[in-house]
């Protein structure tokens, strides 16, 4: 019981220190989605947020952002 205590107090300041994610920071307003305004104050392109919103909601979700962003090839 005590293991399990010590490693609870050492597991929980990793989490609180965890910093946010990139989408956390480009969403401004933490609405949950990436407006094109804060697409573009990020440094993305016009080109690239169109590219991006596939379902052409002018908004990005985490999923649509993820894609986006993850590696090709």
């Amino acid at each position: 019981m005590l293991t399990g205590l010590l490693l609870t107090l050492i597991a929980v300041p990793v989490f609180a220190a965890t910093p946010p994610s990139a989408f956390e920071k480009i969403d401004a307003n933490k609405d949950g989605v990436i407006s094109r305004s804060e697409a573009t104050a990020a440094g993305m392109s016009d080109k690239d947020f169109a590219q991006a919103d596939v379902n052409h909601d002018k908004k990005l979700s985490p999923e649509e952002y993820r894609v986006f962003t993850e590696p090709k090839g």
